[in-house]
């Protein structure tokens, strides 16, 4: 019955986000899978303490049995969380016994933005209980994070997203630039 229960959510889900199915000419077909995902209740509705997450992809797979969904871009999946997104080639996301995604695993060609804040890197895994985005690079590329002029590289970065705080590890070098220095307002004069 359970079963049964998810795949009416997820067929109504469909059915209402229908009208953002649209076929691209140069990209084949777009989907916003935002009402799917709320069905397999990556949002946890009014009173969440998380704010929901919109996925954009070209395809997606549910395997109920492993209870994955596999999300994938052409040429990129986007996962946005407020003024936060993710992209990557293809997406993995682990769901609860209830069907509630709680990590997601990106690769290939993987960059988190936010802000002036860009991070590159080969994976990241986003958890939702913690709001964490843990980067990794592989081997001969570190994850680099660039903010405006600052360049830092290491091996791991982890952004917590609802703190706004980054920390990167391992063999952490680079150049930080101090913001331009502002010339303070005479009194009387317009910004």
């Amino acid at each position: 019955a359970e079963v049964v229960e998810r795949l009416l959510r997820a067929h109504a889900a469909l059915v209402a986000v229908a009208p953002a199915v649209a076929f691209n000419g140069t990209s084949g077909l777009e989907t916003t899978l935002y009402g799917l995902l709320l069905s397999v209740g990556l949002d946890a509705g009014p009173g969440a303490a998380r704010p929901p997450v919109r996925i954009d992809a070209e395809e997606v797979r549910y395997s109920y049995k492993e209870r994955t969904v596999t999300f994938i871009g052409r040429p990129a999946v986007r996962m946005t969380r407020e003024d936060s997104t993710l992209s990557c080639r293809q997406a993995v996301a682990d769901n609860d016994a209830e069907g509630r995604i709680v990590r997601a695993t990106c690769t290939g060609d993987v960059r988190l933005t936010r802000g002036t804040r860009t991070v590159t890197c080969e994976t990241a895994v986003y958890v939702e209980a913690t709001a964490q985005v843990t980067c990794r690079g592989a081997e001969g590329r570190p994850v680099l994070l660039t903010d405006g002029p600052s360049t830092v590289a290491g091996k791991e970065l982890v952004y917590d997203l609802d703190a706004d705080l980054v920390t990167l590890r391992g063999q952490v070098v680079g150049d930080i630039v101090p913001p331009e220095k502002v010339a303070p307002r005479r009194k009387g004069s317009r910004p």
